[in-house]
Parts: C-alpha cells; sequence; structure tokens
C-alpha cells in the first residue's frame, strides 16, 4: 500500500493512464519510437513476443503492423488500478481494436491472423481486405524510476472477435469524398495530430 496522498494518487493514476494510451497511439499510428516511451528497457509484452524486449522489437512490431494492416484503431475503455506500493502499479484496461488487414496479403500471413476455416465462411477470397475487431484487456505491470511511470511487462487477453470482409467505404464515395483529402488519416508522423 502507498503512502500518497489523494491528490498524489491522481497524478500518479493520470501518468500511468497517459502511458496506456500513448501505446494505442504508437500502434495506431506505427511509430516505433513512441512504443518505446510506454515500456521499460527491459519491458516485455507476455506471450505476444515470447517476453522479448519491446524496445529492441520496437521496429519489426510497428513494421509488421503496416505491412499487414491497412488501418487499426484501439479504443481503450475501463482501467482498474492499483498502487502495489509507490514504485508499481498493476493495471488492467479494456479495449477494443478495428483492424483492416491489407488486401493480397500472402496467404500463409493471412491464415496465421484470421484462419483457414473463417476466410472460407467469408467467401475464401485471399485477394480481400479483412475487417478484424477484437475486445479484451490489456494487464500491466508498471514501475516508476525517477519519477516516470512506465509499463515493465503487458499481458494480453482475448475476450471476443468478430471478422468479416472488409465494406468500407472509399475515399472517392459516400459522405466524405476524395476532394476533401483533409479529412483521411495517415498511419505516420504526416498525420494531423502530430501538428497539434
Amino acid at each position: 500500500m502507498t503512502d500518497f496522498t489523494a491528490v498524489e494518487k491522481l497524478v500518479h493514476g493520470q501518468e500511468i493512464i497517459d502511458a496506456i494510451h500513448r501505446y494505442a497511439r504508437a500502434i495506431d499510428r506505427v511509430d516505433a519510437e513512441l512504443l518505446k516511451s510506454v515500456f521499460w528497457e527491459e519491458g516485455a509484452y507476455c506471450q505476444i513476443m515470447n517476453d522479448a524486449c519491446v524496445h529492441e522489437a520496437a521496429e519489426s512490431i510497428v513494421g509488421w503492423m503496416n505491412e499487414t494492416f491497412a488501418v487499426t484503431q484501439h479504443a481503450l475503455s475501463t482501467t482498474n488500478l492499483a498502487f502495489a506500493d509507490a514504485e508499481r502499479a498493476k493495471t488492467e484496461t479494456y479495449f477494443t481494436a478495428f483492424h483492416l488487414t491489407r488486401p493480397k496479403l500472402d496467404r500463409a500471413k493471412l491464415e496465421s491472423i484470421i484462419g483457414a476455416r473463417r476466410i472460407a465462411e467469408l467467401g475464401g477470397d485471399y485477394s480481400e481486405s479483412y475487417e478484424i475487431v477484437v475486445g479484451g484487456r490489456y494487464l500491466d505491470v508498471f514501475e516508476r524510476r525517477n519519477g516516470a511511470w512506465r509499463i515493465h511487462t503487458r499481458r494480453l487477453l482475448l475476450d471476443w472477435t468478430t471478422t468479416d470482409v472488409g465494406r468500407g467505404l472509399r475515399k472517392d464515395e459516400g459522405l466524405i469524398l476524395s476532394s476533401n483529402t483533409r479529412a483521411w488519416s495517415t498511419r505516420d508522423q504526416s498525420d494531423p495530430s502530430y501538428l497539434l
């Protein structure tokens, strides 16, 4: 248990939430440096990367995300936070994550993501883009060093998934037309959010 005052708990809690939010932004904008800012140098993403250090794998993580998905969007909701002491905290954060695969992915890669059975159920067209929506939770152990909170270990839990053929509007149709290019995001540092 900590000796934090109520105000200190709020401040430390917000710093932890900020780090959780930076993770979602880093993955969605495929920003390796931002991803590194969330984890300590030896910090690991358990079971996803065989406990490999995120700092060492950041470039390959965002590279794989960019090669595999045309779009991702992570929406975070409830975070349950408990301070173990003044230097450690544990969190459980609920998320919903949307993924749109790039069209014409390598057959083996697409099957590793969606599965041959589900692709067959959706028509068996390996040239299609597929929408994958995942609901789950992140279980994080945070550590505070030199006044900064970062993730030491993260574990992913999946609660549900759904998959369908990508059926979204193109940039030249519907409410958002191609002439209004400022309305579309990018998955890199040219995204308008980096100008804020």
